[in-house]
């Protein structure tokens, strides 16, 4: 996955992630995200279709925090998850 794929991904512009590189670390948040996201891959899991089931969607182009889709699904499904409805 490209700096510019996670950007979009987490709803950052990509030189958001990139700087970090100068630093040496990363925020824990960016960090657990790429864990959780190549443990996924390890194990043949397809991340981005788990996340689509709850809405959220990559869109090529998007690094501006509106790279969710049809927020309403991803809400009703998490309200559907946590009641246990």
């Amino acid at each position: 996955m490209s700096v510019a794929q996670f950007a979009s991904l987490i709803g950052v512009h990509p030189r958001s992630v990139s700087n970090h590189a100068a630093s040496g670390a990363v925020p824990q948040t960016y960090a657990a995200i790429a864990v959780l996201m190549g443990d996924a891959a390890d194990r043949a899991i397809d991340f981005k279709e788990a996340l689509e089931r709850f809405g959220l969607r990559m869109i090529k182009g998007r690094a501006d925090g509106r790279n969710v889709r049809h927020i309403d699904d991803y809400v009703r499904a998490r309200r559907t998850r946590s009641d246990g409805r």
